[in-house]
C-alpha cells in the first residue's frame, strides 16, 4: 500500500499522512468550493420535498458545478430525521413543511491540478419563524465556534474536544449526539491512512485535515441541528 500511495510527510501522525501530490491549500480550496455549492443548493430545497428528493437535487447541482463524484453522497435530513446520524436511514415519508427545519451534509470531490480532493460541509436551515428552530440551529453553530476556539487555544486531543463539545451543548440546553464524530479529509481516499473518527484521537488534531462535526438535539422534542466544517 505504501508503495502505491507514498506518504506526504513522515513527520506527521500516521493518521494524518497524505500522498506526495497532496497540497493543503488545494484541500482548503475544495472546502471553499463545497460551501459555495451548498449555497447554490439551499434555494432549491422546497416545501413538500422528502429528504431523498432534496438529496437528488443536491447531487444534480454538484454535478453541474463540476463535482462529478462524491466521497459520500449528499445527505438532507428533514424534521424528525434531523435526529438521525449519518449511517441511519431517514424516514422516507417525512416531507419538508412550511414551518420546519432541515440540514444538508455534502461530501463532494473536486479535481484540482489532477488530484481529487474531498470537501465536507454541513449546516442547518429554518423555514418559517419558529423561534425554537432558529434557536437550535444557532446553538449548533455556537457549539461549533466554541469548540473550534478551544482547539485553537488548548492542546487537547480529539477525545477531549468532544467532551468539551458535550459540555458546551449542555450549557445551551441541548444534548450532543456523541455518535456523530468528526473525521479526516484529504486527497481521495483519505481512508487509506485513517478510517476512524476525530473523537478517537489521543493527540491534538492538525489544522486543515480534520472535519469537526456537531450534532445536537432538543432534550424533549423530536428535532435536532447539525453543522460541520474544517478545523483551522
Amino acid at each position: 500500500m505504501q508503495a502505491e500511495f507514498p506518504e506526504f510527510s513522515l513527520d506527521l501522525q500516521p493518521s494524518e499522512r497524505n500522498r506526495k501530490k497532496f497540497k493543503l491549500e488545494h484541500l482548503r480550496e475544495a472546502q471553499e468550493k463545497s460551501w459555495a455549492a451548498l449555497r447554490e443548493i439551499i434555494p432549491e430545497i422546497q416545501v413538500g420535498m422528502t429528504g431523498r428528493e432534496a438529496e437528488k437535487k443536491a447531487d444534480e447541482i454538484l454535478k453541474l458545478l463540476g463535482s462529478l463524484k462524491n466521497w459520500h453522497r449528499p445527505i438532507v435530513r428533514v424534521g424528525e430525521n434531523t435526529l438521525k446520524k449519518f449511517s441511519e436511514a431517514s424516514n422516507a415519508d417525512i416531507r419538508l413543511k412550511p414551518d420546519d427545519l432541515y440540514f444538508i451534509d455534502l461530501g463532494p470531490l473536486w479535481e484540482i491540478e489532477g488530484v481529487m480532493y474531498e470537501g465536507d460541509v454541513g449546516d442547518t436551515f429554518v423555514l418559517g419563524s419558529n423561534p425554537a428552530h432558529v434557536e437550535i440551529a444557532e446553538a449548533a453553530r455556537k457549539v461549533f465556534a466554541s469548540v473550534s476556539e478551544i482547539w485553537k487555544q488548548e492542546s487537547l486531543s480529539g477525545k477531549a474536544l468532544y467532551l468539551r463539545a458535550s459540555a458546551e451543548a449542555e450549557k445551551l440546553g441541548y444534548v450532543l449526539n456523541q455518535d456523530v464524530d468528526g473525521h479526516r479529509v484529504g486527497d481521495f481516499p483519505h481512508q487509506i491512512f485513517f478510517k476512524g473518527g476525530l473523537n478517537e484521537l489521543d493527540f491534538k488534531p492538525s489544522a486543515g485535515i480534520w472535519i469537526l462535526e456537531i450534532q445536537i438535539r432538543h432534550p424533549e422534542l423530536s428535532y435536532g441541528a447539525f453543522i460541520e466544517d474544517m478545523l483551522g
